[in-house]
């Protein structure tokens, strides 16, 4: 599974941009996958994640251990020829909550309530539900 488009991921930290400071706002997420053979958890991606554009709305909405579904996500990489490394850049664009029909891309549709607790797989675990359990 790891790191894409319309894949679901848990939020465990979210931190929010100074307006002086030229960074995004950022969320730390992980995302899981079940072992059929195994019936374990295994991780697939664990990380910060850069928000830009429709998935800033959704931040004063979350909190952590929420499930969100990343609808629009990209990765890029650049290289340092000096330092001889590698660096990964993880964004994601567009963004809803899993729990509940709150779409960042509906805008002024948003509710204004505190957002509802975040559903539980079949486990009872709080982890991510297998392929077979998700609802697409």
């Amino acid at each position: 599974m790891g790191f894409r488009n319309n894949c679901y991921a848990t939020v465990w930290e979210i931190s929010k941009a100074d307006p002086e400071k030229k960074q995004p706002n950022k969320i730390r997420i992980t995302i899981s996958r079940k072992r059929k053979d195994t019936n374990n958890y295994v991780q697939d991606f664990s990380g910060y994640v850069a928000c830009y554009g429709d998935s800033v709305k959704l931040l004063d909405f979350l909190q952590p251990k929420d499930r969100v579904r990343l609808i629009n996500t990209d990765v890029s990489s650049s290289y340092n020829k000096e330092t001889k490394t590698t660096y990964y850049n993880f964004k994601v664009y567009d963004m809803e909550k899993a729990s509940s029909s709150y779409n960042t891309t509906v805008g002024e549709d948003a509710p204004q309530s505190q957002p509802q607790a975040p559903a539980q797989s079949n486990t009872g675990t709080g982890e991510e539900a297998s392929d077979d359990e998700l609802p697409f």
